[in-house]
C-alpha cells in the first residue's frame, strides 16, 4: 500500500470517530469495540485484505507517535535501546514485577517466563539464548506476557491460554483459526490472530512482511490450483481402468517426495520467526480440518451407480433425447429447484432408490428437496467469486439429482462431525442443522453465520457422491487420498523457518508434479 495512500485512508477514518486512534488505549486494549474497529479491513491488495491496526503500524507511525505509544525501551518497537547491563531475562523479570506490583525474589527471575521462552522453543525449533538479538527477543517476551494477562486484569490483557492459541497445532484443527467466513463465536479468535500478527511486525521491514504475507495468502489457491492440475493430469487417461492407475501413480509420487532442507545456518530474529509461524499455524489449521473433511466426506452407505438411469430420466422429463453431455450442462434456473423437484417426483424418488436403496416417504422427501436446494445454494454461492443471488443461478441435472441423493442418504445414515472452533464445543454434531436455516445473503452477519467445516463437508460429500453415482466410487476415494497427501506435503514444506526455504520448497513441488508423464 502507497504511504501517502495510507495516510490519507486513516485520516479518514479518524475523522469519524472521537477516540484517537493512535492512542495505547485504541491499539492494545481488550475493548470489544475498538477491537472489532481496528480488525475492519481498509485495504486489499496482493497480500490480503489489511486490517485499520496493520495499516495503521505499517504506514502511520511518525516519530511523534512511536514515542509516545513505545515509551520504554521494552516495549516492540520502541525508539530506545535496552541498556547494555539489562539485556537479560532476569532483568526483564524485575520490570515486570514491579509493573504488576509482585514481590521481586531475585533466585526466581529466571522462572518469570518459563512458559513463554518454552512455548516458543516447541513453534520455532530456537530456545531465547540461540537468538542474536536480545533486545528484539526481550521485547517480544514483554509483549507477550503483557497479552496474557486475563483481561479483567489489564486493559491490554487477551487471554492467559494465548500460547495455547498460536502453537502448532498437532490433534485438533480448525478452519476458524483464519477470517474467511466468519462467525460470532470464531471473530475473536481471528481478531486476536491479525493483532498479534500487528504487533509483532512493528519492527520488520515492509519488504519482509509484505513478502511472508504475499506467499500465504496465495497459498490455499496455489494448493487448490496444484490438486485440480492432478486431476486433469488424472482424469487425461480417458478410461476408468487409466484414471485409477493415474491417481495411484501421482499419489505414489507425492509419497516419495523429500522437502529439500537449506544447509545454511539461519540468522533470524524471534519477532520474525514468529511472525512466520503464525501465518503457518493459520495454514496448519485449514490444512488440518480440511483433511479432517476429506475423511467425513466418504458417502456413509453404498451407491449404486444410475449414470444411465439420469440419462433416461433427463429424456423423459424433457421429452427429447439426451446424452450424457447433456446432463451436465446448465439447464435448469435455480430458483426453479423446488417447482424442479416436485414435478418430476417420481423420477428422482426412483433414482434415489435406485442409487441409495433408499424409498422415501412423502415427508422425507419434502424435507430433501428443501435441504438439497439449500445445499446446492451454498456450494454455487461460496465458489462464487462475486454475490450471487439464487435468481442469478442456473444449475444442470446431474446437480440437482447427486444434491438430492446426498441429503436423503444423511437423512438415514447419520455422520458425525463437529466444526472445532477454539475455546467452544457447542457446535453441533449433525450436518444436517446447518443446511436447515436457509442463507440471507441480504444479512451475512457472523451470529447468523455456518461454520466453514459444515460447508467444506457438504461440498465435498455431494462431489463425491456425484462421482459415486457415475460409477467413479473408487476414482472418488482416490481423489480425495490424493488430496491429503498433497495438504501433507504441502506442510512438510511449511515446518522449514525461513520464508525463502519455504518457498524453494514449494516451488520444487509444484515442478515435480507437473513434470510428472502418465502416458
Amino acid at each position: 500500500m502507497d504511504t501517502i495512500f495510507a495516510e490519507c485512508r486513516l485520516a479518514e477514518i479518524q475523522s469519524r470517530y472521537p477516540q484517537n486512534l493512535f492512542s495505547t488505549e485504541f491499539i492494545f486494549s481488550n475493548d470489544p469495540e475498538f477491537t472489532r474497529l481496528r480488525n475492519q479491513p481498509i485495504a486489499k491488495g496482493p497480500t490480503g485484505p489489511l486490517t485499520l491496526l496493520s495499516v495503521m503500524l505499517r504506514h502511520g507511525l511518525d516519530e511523534q507517535r512511536r514515542a509516545h505509544l513505545f515509551s520504554s525501551p521494552f516495549d516492540l518497537g520502541s525508539m530506545k535501546s535496552i541498556a547494555k547491563n539489562q539485556l537479560s531475562l532476569s532483568d526483564l523479570a524485575a520490570k515486570v514485577r514491579r509493573e504488576k506490583k509482585l514481590p521481586d525474589d531475585v533466585a526466581t527471575r529466571k522462572k518469570e517466563f518459563e512458559s513463554i521462552t518454552g512455548a516458543i522453543k516447541k513453534m520455532t525449533g530456537k530456545g531465547f539464548r540461540e537468538y542474536k538479538d536480545k533486545q528484539n527477543s526481550l521485547r517480544v517476551i514483554y509483549l507477550l506476557d503483557r497479552l496474557m494477562n486475563a483481561p479483567g486484569s489489564s486493559k491490554e490483557g487477551r487471554n492467559e491460554r494465548i500460547l495455547t492459541f498460536i502453537k502448532t497445532p498437532a490433534k485438533t484443527f480448525a478452519f476458524e483459526m483464519r477470517g474467511a467466513y466468519p462467525t460470532a463465536d470464531s471473530e475473536t479468535n481471528s481478531f486476536l490472530l491479525n493483532d498479534l500478527r500487528a504487533y509483532l511486525g512493528i519492527e520488520i521491514d515492509l519488504d519482509t512482511l509484505t513478502d511472508v504475507d504475499s506467499f500465504f495468502c496465495s497459498l490455499i489457491d496455489r494448493v487448490d490450483c496444484i490438486h485440480h492440475l492432478l486431476d486433469q493430469a488424472a482424469y487425461s487417461a480417458g478410461t476408468h481402468e487409466g484414471i485409477i492407475s493415474s491417481y495411484q501413480r501421482l499419489i505414489s509420487h507425492i509419497d516419495h517426495f523429500d522437502v529439500p532442507r537449506s544447509n545454511m545456518p539461519l540468522q533470524s530474529r524471534l519477532d520474525l520467526e514468529l511472525y512466520l509461524h503464525l501465518h503457518k499455524v493459520e495454514f496448519m489449521h485449514f490444512a488440518g480440518a480440511l483433511r479432517n473433511v476429506y475423511t467425513k466426506a466418504a458417502p456413509p452407505s453404498s451407491i449404486h451407480p444410475i449414470r444411465e438411469d439420469m440419462i433416461l430420466a433427463f429424456s423423459q422429463i424433457t421429452n427429447h433425447q439426451q446424452t450424457y453431455r447433456n446432463i451436465t450442462l446448465p439447464y435448469f434456473r435455480f430458483d426453479a429447484f423446488e417447482e424442479i423437484a416436485k414435478a418430476n417426483r417420481d423420477y428422482f424418488l426412483e433414482l434415489i432408490h435406485t442409487s441409495m436403496g433408499l424409498r422415501l416417504s412423502d415427508r422425507d422427501y419434502e424435507r430433501s428437496t428443501t435441504l438439497a436446494e439449500e445445499l446446492l445454494f451454498r456450494v454455487k454461492f461460496f465458489a462464487s467469486e462475486s454475490p450471487i443471488d439464487r435468481c442469478d443461478i442456473r444449475v444442470n441435472f446431474r446437480e440437482i439429482t447427486s444434491s438430492l441423493c446426498a441429503v436423503a442418504q444423511a437423512l438415514q445414515f447419520r455422520t458425525e462431525y463437529r466444526s472445532n472452533i477454539f475455546r467452544d464445543t457447542g457446535q453441533t454434531r449433525s450436518i444436517i442443522t446447518p443446511l436447515e436455516r436457509r442463507l440471507d445473503i441480504e444479512n451475512l452477519d457472523p451470529k447468523y453465520a455456518i461454520q466453514e467445516g459444515y460447508l467444506q463437508l457438504w461440498h465435498h460429500r455431494r462431489e463425491w457422491v456425484q462421482d459415486a453415482l457415475e460409477g467413479h466410487s473408487a476414482i472418488a476415494s482416490l481423489k480425495f487420498e490424493l488430496r491429503k497427501k498433497l495438504l501433507d506435503k504441502v506442510i512438510d514444506c511449511l515446518n522449514l523457518n525461513d520464508i525463502e526455504a519455504i518457498r524453494d520448497a514449494l516451488r520444487t513441488l509444484e515442478t515435480r508434479l507437473s513434470d510428472i508423464r502418465l502416458g
